[in-house]
């Protein structure tokens, strides 16, 4: 099998959990026999195309182009280096079986080159942004929700590290129940093998004294990571323990502050901050650990606890994510809930009190870690679900739907639109034409808005606003496509019949009648226009995906009539909740702007009270 991996960082870079993964299945995967590949990031211009222990490494050029300022469009230029790079080396990547993306710092440049190359496209997911930020995001960590949720659904497999990470990318992002697979990482023993037994003494003495007992954590230092409960544990353990000293290893956003907690709890001279720490240094460090404590909040896998495992350390970890399942409580080591700081320092205590219970948790852990976390393992349960989806395409649960919508300022109505739409469709596409009001940030807030695209112009014209939706709606692949405004909300009954309407063979689009509601969301306008509208215009809106759809572009208004269906056209007895005529003064801005468009019409019936007839909606 040929595989191609796209990674955000690969040996001998620095290189976080996601990195060591990657190399680490690579080579499990290069030893069964398989032609791997992996694009990564650049080595300041140097190894561009090497082979490393038997995969074929292709960097990125470099120096890069000017970084940008936010770590969002960092990620999406980085991509599109690595596209660049591949269309470099196309003729040595052609014909991939599996085209692999890392987490959504490289699904982007994944799919672009799926479609290039061909083979199936495969997501690994490490972890997710709402996970890790507990759903407290910003607007940029809303954008990487998007990414994901997307990511999951253009591709034809998806892996998950841990059954967190499955859950969270089906209950979240709503993945597709049939594409998601949960494989383990693993742990390498040979990253550990080769330390000096003459450096240890070293180390040990560079780090504390001789006899002291020195607890351990490895990882990034960032909020979900939890080290500041460990930090307030070890306060309470150093009080009947004055010989236990905390080693972190690692980088992050919350080094200062934690520094800050250690000096207010007086306990900052017995505490090392020993930056990142990598190979035959981090190698040396496990052996002179005398406890690993992994106290994450969130932990989607858990690669530290089996490093520590695997170098015979015994690992108290949160009860949480992966780690769950890679620890068996007082038996390969200790499991605390997470956040809970009495818990920890009375595990930490046990630990220190109980040597002999100590080492054979240790014992245990190693030969767990050996016997089910090894890549060789992880390699072939993989293998079949690379296959798997190169040879049987997936097989939907129902045809994918994506919602196309054009709008401008549609505050007041975008909420219960979006929200009714996410009850039914895959996606949902928005171009924007300039709204100055809050419409962008409530499109945002839904994570199946997966791609908005504002386009400030000097013109008003339909057709080609259409137009431009329609080709955002299908570069999402979807087999139907639904075409609202804004301002409109389909007929209750709609969401629990669309399967049935999409798997019509022989229907090629849905046309629907509008009742035009007045002033209230109880009743609708029936009198003169409004009711030969409601009785007997009706307007397509769900239309099969296929070559040729196109909005008519010889006038900006009246262009709701697309062209180029295929199939039979069926107006449906389903009714469309028309709310553009809730509030006067949108009425009588839509005068104003017909009016400039197509001053033959006498478009004032828009306002016209006279005559009004109205009728209450029942569903």
């Amino acid at each position: 099998m040929k595989i191609l991996h796209l990674a955000s960082e690969f040996p001998p870079a620095k290189i976080f959990g996601l990195g060591r993964y990657v190399h680490d299945l690579a080579c499990a995967q290069v030893r069964q026999g398989h032609e791997v590949h992996v694009v990564t990031n650049s080595l300041s211009g140097k190894d561009q195309d090497v082979v490393i222990q038997g995969i074929r490494v292709h960097r990125i050029h470099f120096p890069s182009p000017p970084m940008p300022a936010d770590g969002a469009t960092q990620v999406t230029q980085f991509n599109w280096c690595l596209f660049e790079r591949m269309v470099e080396i196309e003729s040595e990547l052609k014909n991939p079986d599996a085209i692999v993306g890392h987490d959504w710092l490289t699904i982007l440049a994944a799919q672009l080159i799926h479609k290039r190359l061909g083979g199936r496209l495969v997501l690994t997911i490490h972890d997710t942004v709402i996970g890790k930020t507990f759903g407290k995001m910003n607007n940029e960590d809303k954008f990487i929700a998007n990414v994901e949720r997307w990511g999951c659904s253009v591709a034809d497999a998806v892996i998950a590290v841990g059954p967190q990470v499955r859950k969270e990318l089906l209950e979240i992002y709503e993945a597709p129940k049939e594409k998601l697979h949960v494989v383990s990482c693993a742990v390498d023993p040979r990253w550990f093998s080769e330390v000096d037994e003459r450096y240890l003494a070293d180390l040990k003495s560079s780090v504390g004294e001789p006899n002291d007992f020195l607890i351990t954590y490895v990882g990034r230092l960032d909020p979900e990571k939890g080290v500041d409960r460990l930090i307030r544990a070890f306060t309470q353990v150093y009080v009947r323990h004055p010989r236990v000293r905390l080693l972190v290893a690692g980088k992050g956003k919350e080094r200062q502050p934690l520094e800050e907690l250690a000096k207010h709890q007086g306990v900052h001279s017995r505490i090392r901050f020993l930056d990142y720490v990598a190979g035959p240094a981090l190698a040396a460090l496990y052996k002179i650990s005398n406890l690993l404590v992994c106290p994450s909040l969130y932990e989607p896998f858990g690669i530290v606890p089996l490093e520590g495992m695997i170098n015979r350390v015994p690992a108290i970890v949160s009860d949480v994510g992966g780690m769950s399942e890679i620890v068996l409580d007082r038996e390969t080591g200790l499991k605390v809930p997470p956040g809970d700081v009495p818990a920890l320092t009375g595990a930490i205590s046990l630990v220190l009190e109980n040597p002999p219970q100590a080492a054979k948790m240790a014992a245990s852990g190693f030969e767990r870690a050996s016997r089910v976390y090894n890549w060789d393992r992880v390699a072939k349960d993989i293998e079949p679900i690379y296959w798997r989806t190169r040879g049987t395409p997936v097989v939907r649960s129902r045809p994918k739907l994506t919602a196309g919508i054009r709008v401008k300022n549609g505050e007041r109505f975008a909420e219960e639109c979006l929200k009714d739409l996410c009850d039914y469709v895959d996606e949902i596409v928005i171009l924007d034409d300039g709204s100055t009001d809050r419409t962008i940030d409530i499109c945002r807030s839904f994570p199946k808005v997966t791609q908005i695209v504002r386009w400030e112009k000097n013109f008003f014209h339909e057709g080609i606003d259409r137009n431009v939706v329609l080709a955002l709606v299908k570069n999402t692949n979807p087999q139907w496509i639904l075409l609202p405004d804004i301002d409109e909300v389909f007929e209750a009954r709609f969401k629990k019949e669309i399967e049935a309407m999409m798997r019509a063979p022989d229907v090629g689009m849905y046309a629907f009648l509008f009742c035009h509601f007045w002033r209230s969301r109880t009743h609708y306008r029936i009198d003169g226009k409004w009711g030969k509208e409601t009785r007997g215009f009706p307007i397509p809106r769900l239309v099969r995906n296929q070559p040729g759809l196109q909005y008519p572009v010889h006038r900006p208004l009246g262009t709701a009539q697309i062209t180029g269906i295929k199939g039979r056209c069926v107006v449906s007895e389903i009714r469309v909740k028309h709310y553009g005529h809730l509030y006067e003064d949108l009425s009588r801005a839509k005068v104003d702007l017909y009016a400039s468009l197509d001053p033959g019409v006498d478009y004032t019936y828009m306002v016209d009270e006279r005559g009004l007839e109205l009728e209450e909606w029942k569903e």
